[in-house]
């Protein structure tokens, strides 16, 4: 073999064993964990979004985390910041609340909506 055939050769090899380790790597990584329902419950700014669906318009009730606990008190700093639409037989509830600062219990889905149970307004910071 000629010096050119062994570095091609070589190369070739060394390509082999990369693209090999990369899927093996890939194969062997798990998929990211779906977000389950959650029981929780979360402290929050309550927005009113209003938005065109087939010349309607139709309202949502959103909320946006500012804090969030399980039902066993650990924080849940996924949803800190997050806006999660509000559902469930309490949703008109939270939507009389609009601009202001609320406590609601219930279960989150797939961090995005959260079926509301309980609700509460919470007291305005002292100045």
């Amino acid at each position: 073999m000629s010096s050119r055939s062994v570095v091609w050769f070589s190369l070739m090899m060394a390509f082999a064993v990369f693209a090999y380790c990369g899927m093996a790597s890939a194969a062997n990584t798990a998929p990211a964990a779906a977000a389950k329902d959650v029981k929780a419950s979360i402290t929050g700014m309550v927005h009113l979004k209003t938005e065109k669906v087939n010349g309607q318009d139709v309202k949502h009730v959103e909320l946006t985390v500012t804090s969030a606990k399980n039902d066993t008190g650990a924080a849940i700093p996924a949803l800190a910041g997050k806006m999660l639409q509000v559902t469930g037989p309490k949703a008109a509830d939270v939507e009389k609340l609009a601009g202001k600062s609320i406590e609601v219990k219930g279960i989150v889905k797939d961090n995005k909506t959260i079926e509301v149970e309980s609700v509460i307004e919470k007291p305005a910071p002292a100045k």
